[in-house]
């Protein structure tokens, strides 16, 4: 049989020594790809978890837990590039309108812009953010359990009258029945009180046009009137118009000089040509018969050549204002929304959805909102000691004058020289002690004993103790104070989770732009 051919082995690996280096080599080679394999996957693993970092984990992180709703970092900074692109083009409006009258921003307007989207300050702008966002989830667990709701149709409506569109008519604005709180003016008895000096009335000067005051004998010189130049100059013209014609009494032109005298104008030429009486011939019956077609035939040849030229004056149509309809608020809402990165339209809605239910919870607030408080007209002498307060209520009981004490010893330095007068107040305005003491204090009283407060001891005068209606910012500023309150109520029974954490999350952008920062 024949025996197979065996290939030569190569000599250099039949030795041991090669052998053992090559498989040693293989074994490098295969610990470098499976290192490097772990370092690509490692870099992929780093570059996967920092997308879903981005996009999935950091967003999603909660910051705040309202019941089950929860406040992301998502929702937090998108709020927050929306307030500040808001101060952003306020400034922006701000400044064109000071250009539009020629003048510069004045340094508090515009520090009080630039400031606030400084980055140093951005964590102002945070916590208003922060907060806001924790009491819209309050409101709408409280307004729901109240029985509060915002329908989608609202919702489209408020949505259209942003862009200006009515598709039901422009609405009448309604204004809000507000009292009027006119300062009430002190009695008698209050005057009396007060101990101040009545104002002297002034004299009555007649004026110089009065004629019944003046007499007969009033101011001839020149520039200044007199009886003569009070009569009413007859219009020129004929001269004869009567009294039946200008609706003035008939003048006696035999009455003696000195009465009033009617100015009249010199007759001219004219004047006497319109005087003298014109006989026209009276043509006969046959005759104007004969002349009346002559006469229609003129009327309407003149009346068929001035034709054109009416008709060739044609009035100027006055422009037609364009009728917005709801493809060009579909158009202006799309266009807007495309280039606004800061708000799109499910954001700007869901602002829509809280603003429409605080107003129905607002309103509803509004009923329980006073429109008028219990007032009291105080005035005091405020002294440092027990002792120096029972000297000054001695020195009252025995007749000295107020005004002149308090000027002397009290220590309010604000009031002190005008008898310590507070003017009115309502109760929350005054600490508690001294409050207390002057509602429950009678009208020109004088506090019985010093009333101790945090400043030191007080004598207390009553001026007035009334009932007055609250002016427009009063009321407004109790409503949004009760609406306040109404929140921070219903939070402390609701399972709220807050954390600082939202301090590392503040954006501080977008900037004013730099040609509009003014240095």
């Amino acid at each position: 049989m024949p025996t197979e051919k065996k290939e030569p082995k190569h000599p250099r690996l039949n030795n041991k020594a090669n052998r053992a280096r090559h498989e040693k080599e293989n074994q490098q080679i295969r610990i470098l790809k499976i290192a490097g394999a772990a370092v690509i996957g490692l870099i992929a693993l780093t570059l996967i978890f920092g997308v879903l970092f981005a996009t999935v984990i950091r967003p999603n992180k909660v910051l705040a837990k309202v019941n089950d709703h929860k406040v992301t970092v998502s929702d937090f900074e998108k709020t927050v590039r929306y307030r500040r692109s808001q101060l952003i083009d306020n400034y922006e409006y701000m400044r064109q309108l000071y250009q539009s009258f020629g003048i510069e921003m004045d340094e508090a307007t515009r520090s009080q812009y630039e400031n606030q989207l400084q980055p140093e300050y951005a964590s102002l702008i945070g916590s208003q953010v922060y907060t806001t966002l924790i009491d819209q989830y309050v409101l709408e667990d409280a307004a729901k359990e109240a029985g509060f709701t915002v329908s989608d149709a609202e919702i489209d409506a408020r949505m259209e009258s942003l862009f200006g569109y009515f598709p039901n008519g422009t609405p009448t604005p309604e204004p809000t029945e507000l009292p009027f709180a006119e300062t009430a003016t002190p009695s008698e008895e209050q005057l009396k009180l007060l101990n101040y000096t009545a104002t002297p009335e002034p004299t009555e000067i007649p004026a110089e046009n009065d004629l019944e005051s003046l007499g007969e004998e009033g101011p001839t010189a020149d520039g200044e009137l007199t009886l003569e130049t009070a009569a009413t100059a007859v219009p020129e013209g004929t001269g004869e118009e009567t009294a039946e014609d200008t609706g003035a009494e008939p003048v006696d032109e035999t009455a003696e000089s000195g009465k009033i005298e009617t100015e009249t104008t010199e007759p001219t030429a004219d004047d006497a040509a319109n005087e003298e009486t014109v006989e026209e011939p009276v043509a006969s019956e046959e005759e104007a018969t004969a002349n009346e077609p002559a006469e229609n035939d003129a009327l309407e040849a003149g009346a068929e050549t001035e034709a054109p030229e009416e008709t060739a004056e044609t009035a100027t149509p006055e422009p037609t204002a364009t009728v917005y309809t709801e493809e060009m608020y579909k158009k202006n809402s799309d266009e807007y929304f495309a280039s606004n990165e800061y708000a799109d339209l499910e954001f700007q809605r869901k602002l829509v959805f809280y603003e429409l239910l605080g107003n129905k919870v607002r309103d509803d607030i509004e009923k329980t909102v006073a429109r008028e408080e219990e007032m009291v007209w105080a005035r005091h002498i405020l002294v440092a000691t027990e002792e120096e307060a029972n000297a000054v209520l001695e020195r009252l009981n025995n007749g000295e004058d107020w005004n002149a004490v308090a000027a002397e010893v009290s220590t309010d330095t604000s009031n002190a020289q005008n008898g310590g007068d507070l003017g009115w107040f309502g109760k929350g305005r005054m600490v508690a002690p001294f409050e207390e003491a002057a509602f429950a204090q009678e009208v020109g009283t004088i506090s019985n004993a010093p009333v101790q407060s945090d400043f030191g001891y007080h004598i207390i005068q009553i001026i007035g103790h009334e009932i007055h209606p609250l002016t427009s910012s009063e009321y407004s500023s109790r409503l949004d104070a009760a609406y306040t309150k109404w929140i921070d109520d219903h939070k402390a029974e609701m399972n709220v989770k807050s954390s600082d954490d939202w301090q590392n999350y503040v954006p501080t952008e977008p900037t004013l732009p730099y040609n509009t920062v003014q240095f």
